[in-house]
């Protein structure tokens, strides 16, 4: 794929990540990145979310053509409760469980973030280009929580069959009817939530010299 030489990346086709970053108002792409999400025995929710994130990034600099400077933005979120991995559940009958058992309790999203900093020159005919070289890279992991209200088995019926939240982890959309599940909310910034922590990349991008406004 051939992008604009200063062009940042989210490596994410995530609709919601899509919508988080366009409020900086920067020009962006979105580019699939080939890499394997998967889950190591032992591993931490937290360590799971940076690993993830950085492979993310890393793994779209391959699938790049172009030459010059790319900003490459790659995140993953871990939902878990009490330490219990709550994956995307899929379906109705996964989705309840989930919320019964997050019923009363406090559930943490574990939101990696990993920004690269690139750049390749022209190889020697001028035409094909060189190796990429990575300027900086940093992962961060931001935290943010939620404490469900004690939920009745027809309120969580009735909010599954509304909002229909079966690719989101956790059981529930927190940008939609999700939010009338909560008791209380926990964390600096909401949009680590919702999947991209802005805050925190705002910060990243000015020290990689991106400056936004």
């Amino acid at each position: 794929m051939t992008i604009s030489p200063t062009q940042i990346i989210l490596a994410s086709t995530s609709v919601y990540r899509q919508e988080i970053l366009s409020r900086l108002q920067l020009p962006f792409v979105q580019i699939k990145p080939e890499f394997a999400e998967t889950q190591r025995s032992g591993e931490t929710p937290a360590a799971q979310a940076a690993r993830l994130s950085k492979g993310k990034a890393e793994a779209v600099l391959p699938q790049l053509t172009q030459t010059g400077a790319v900003c490459i933005i790659g995140s993953d979120q871990v939902a878990h409760l009490n330490g219990e991995v709550l994956h995307k559940p899929g379906n109705f009958d996964v989705a309840r469980d989930q919320l019964r058992r997050s019923s009363g309790q406090w559930v943490s999203f574990e939101t990696g973030i990993t920004l690269i900093s690139a750049t390749r020159e022209p190889g020697s005919d001028g035409h094909d280009a060189g190796t990429w070289n990575i300027n900086s890279e940093r992962t961060c992991v931001e935290t943010y929580s939620v404490q469900f209200r004690e939920l009745s088995e027809t309120e969580i019926i009735n909010y599954l069959r509304k909002d229909e939240p079966w690719d989101c982890a956790g059981s529930f959309r927190a940008e939609g009817l999700g939010i009338a599940l909560f008791q209380s909310l926990r964390g600096e910034d909401v949009n680590t939530l919702y999947g991209l922590p802005l805050l925190r990349l705002t910060h990243m991008l000015t020290e990689a010299n991106i400056n936004i406004l």
